[in-house]
C-alpha cells in the first residue's frame, strides 16, 4: 500500500473535525516514518503528532 494512500484519508478526517490527531503505532522501521514524513511535507498533509511504541504502557 503507498503511504499517500493512507496519508490523504487521514488528512480528510482532520479537516472534517472527526480527528484531531493521529499517530504512528508498529511502525516496522525508522526508513517507513521517515518516509511517511516526507511524503506528508511535500504535499502538505495532516502529521503524525505522536509515535506509539510497540510496547507501550
Amino acid at each position: 500500500m503507498l503511504l499517500e494512500e493512507t496519508l490523504r484519508p487521514f488528512d480528510a478526517l482532520i479537516k472534517e473535525g472527526k480527528v484531531r490527531v493521529i499517530i504512528a503505532s508498529n511502525c516496522s522501521s525508522g526508513v517507513r516514518l521517515a518516509e511517511a514524513l516526507c511524503i506528508r511535507e511535500q504535499n502538505g498533509l495532516a502529521r503524525y503528532e505522536c509515535l506509539q511504541l510497540e510496547f507501550n504502557l
